[in-house]
């Protein structure tokens, strides 16, 4: 039996249908749901067989990363220093029923090189940085810097992106250093308390992510392995037909436009000549009256 099959079998008796993916690669396994993800190593991928996960976790079963994303609002952007402060992880139960302290973060080591990645795409340069990490009120923030507008064209988007708060996830990457388990009333594990850990990154996704997007930031590939070699093919005629609407509303919006900053420059022009006659009036009349008392 495969591993994938060993390790969701076990989860489904440790915690019933948590519909979660697991995806493999050699001597390490993921359980994959949508926003967060853990990432096991072991030694000898037989004890699997033998041994129920919850009691080979810590022991010949180690958790080397876990992925947790959630959906947060985005407070004081700030377009001058470029700006803008979130919320990166919380004391809430996530989506596989696991819990993250927030007294337990261990920032000394982030600190050092506090990066921020898109999409935990470690292959690309960051598109931030961390110019503050907190623990308050029982959340970790941070305090995000872009770099100059124009240095990073991804970070220009995403600057913006935040800041009108069409996109407002994010996901941290950790390595636990102390967990237990959490019980239900009935003995069944509902997931992992994690009471110290390691923050390694902070990630700006597109919303808390897909298993096959998070089994990619940890193994370089999707939970298919047929998904990796899928292309996406593009009619460009369709999408040109597709579009013209939108670009012939787009013109006749930009010529409306044009016409009443037309209407309204002669508007302001006349305002001026009506003002300009107005003072000539009165400077006439002024010149009238000083004849008359000269006379």
């Amino acid at each position: 039996m495969k591993i994938e099959e060993i390790v969701k079998q076990q989860i489904d008796h440790l915690f019933g249908d948590i519909n979660a993916e697991v995806v493999s690669e050699g001597k390490s396994f993921s359980i994959l749901s949508y926003g967060t993800a853990i990432k096991f190593s072991m030694e000898d991928e037989t004890v699997l067989e033998s041994k129920d996960l919850k009691d080979l976790i810590g022991k010949e079963v180690t958790i080397d990363r876990v992925i947790s994303g959630m959906e947060t609002e985005v407070d004081k952007a700030n377009d001058e220093e470029r700006t803008l402060r979130m919320v990166g992880s919380t004391g809430e139960v996530d989506r596989l029923g696991d819990i993250i302290d927030v007294k337990g973060w261990k920032l000394a080591n982030y600190k050092k090189n506090p990066v921020i990645l898109f999409g935990h795409d470690a292959w690309i340069p960051a598109v931030a940085r961390a110019k503050e990490v907190k623990k308050e009120d029982d959340k970790l923030t941070f305090l995000i810097e872009f770099p100059p507008e124009g240095v990073n064209d991804l970070s220009d988007k995403l600057f913006n992106l935040y800041k009108l708060k069409i996109m407002r996830a994010s996901s941290v990457g950790f390595l636990p250093l102390k967990y237990d388990w959490i019980e239900d009333e009935s003995g069944r594990y509902k997931g992992i308390h994690f009471m110290e850990q390691e923050l390694l990154e902070l990630s700006l996704v597109n919303v808390p992510a897909h298993p096959a997007a998070l089994a990619m930031s940890l193994y370089g590939k999707g939970i298919n392995h047929q998904h990796s070699a899928m292309k996406i093919e593009i009619d460009t005629e369709k999408m040109q037909d597709a579009l013209e609407p939108l670009k012939k509303a787009i013109e006749e919006s930009q010529m409306w436009i044009k016409e009443r900053a037309d209407e309204i420059n002669k508007a302001l022009k006349y305002i001026q000549n009506f003002e300009l006659s107005q003072k000539l009036k009165s400077v006439s009349d002024e010149i009238k009256r000083s004849i008359k008392e000269v006379r």
